[in-house]
C-alpha cells in the first residue's frame, strides 16, 4: 500500500508498480461494472440511468456555455510569482552545489549533484538502454521524492513544480511570463471547458482544459461570482 504522504506516481517505487496498481484499479471497476449492470437490467432500471445521463449532459453543457471567469491580471502576477520562485531555487541550488552555470534540467549534471557530489544513494535505476546494461542512478521525479530531506531536494523540486506551472499555463520571453496556451479565453473574457459527466472510469466529471488539476496558485486566477 502506498504511503500516504505520497500521490499519484510519487506513491509507487517504479513504473511496473504504477502498472499493477492501475490494473487492480481497472478489474476492481469493471467487476463493479458487471454487478451493477446486472442490476439495472434486473430492476428494468435501463431508461432511469439513461435519463440520469441526459440531466447530466444538460448540466454540463450548461457549464461549458456558462464558462469561468479568469482575472488575467491576476494571472500576470501568479506567472510573475512563478517566475521569481523558481530562478530563486535555482540560485539556492548553484550556491550549494557550487556551479554557476549548473542546469538541473540536464540529466547528468542532476545525477552528479545528487549522487556523486552531495553523495545520495540511488532509490531507482535507469532502464539501462537497449540492452538494459546501463542502468544509472534515476533522476525522475518519483526517485528524487524518495531521497532524505536535504535543502538541494527541496530547492529542486520547488524548482520542477514551478517549470512545470509556467511550461503548462504562460510563454516565458526576456524573463517575462505571460498567461499562454493553458489559459486560453473566448471572446467574453472567460475559459470555456468541454465537460464530460463520465470521463472517468469512476464515473466522474472530466474536462478539457482539465480545471480540476488546476494548482492552487492557478485556482487563485478565477475569482468568485458577486453574491
Amino acid at each position: 500500500k502506498p504511503p500516504k504522504q505520497l500521490k499519484g506516481r510519487n506513491a509507487h517505487e517504479s513504473f511496473d508498480d504504477l502498472c499493477l496498481y492501475n490494473a487492480r484499479d481497472c478489474m476492481v471497476t469493471d467487476d463493479v461494472r458487471d454487478v451493477m449492470s446486472s442490476e439495472i437490467y434486473r430492476k428494468g432500471n435501463k431508461r432511469e440511468v439513461y435519463a440520469l445521463d441526459m440531466k447530466l449532459q444538460q448540466q454540463a453543457l450548461e457549464m461549458q456555455w456558462n464558462g469561468m471567469a479568469v482575472d488575467m491580471d491576476k494571472a500576470h502576477e501568479v506567472g510573475a510569482h512563478a517566475l521569481k520562485l523558481r530562478d530563486e531555487a535555482l540560485i539556492e541550488m548553484r550556491e550549494i552545489v557550487k556551479r554557476d552555470n549548473f542546469n538541473p534540467s540536464n540529466p547528468e549534471q542532476l545525477r552528479h549533484a545528487f549522487f556523486t557530489q552531495l553523495g545520495f544513494q540511488a532509490t531507482m535505476l535507469t532502464a539501462g538502454g537497449k540492452d538494459g546494461t546501463n542502468k544509472q542512478a534515476s533522476t525522475a521525479k518519483e526517485a528524487i521524492v524518495r531521497l532524505p530531506d536535504s535543502p538541494f531536494k527541496r530547492s529542486y523540486l520547488n524548482y520542477s513544480e514551478h517549470v512545470s506551472t509556467l511550461k503548462a499555463y504562460f510563454d516565458i520571453s526576456r524573463g517575462v511570463a505571460t498567461p499562454g496556451r493553458g489559459i486560453r479565453l473566448w471572446d467574453d473574457k472567460r475559459m470555456h471547458a468541454a465537460w464530460k459527466p463520465f470521463g472517468s472510469r469512476s464515473g466522474r466529471f472530466t474536462s478539457s482544459p482539465n480545471f480540476q488539476n488546476w494548482p492552487k496558485w492557478m485556482r487563485a486566477t478565477s475569482p468568485p461570482p458577486p453574491p
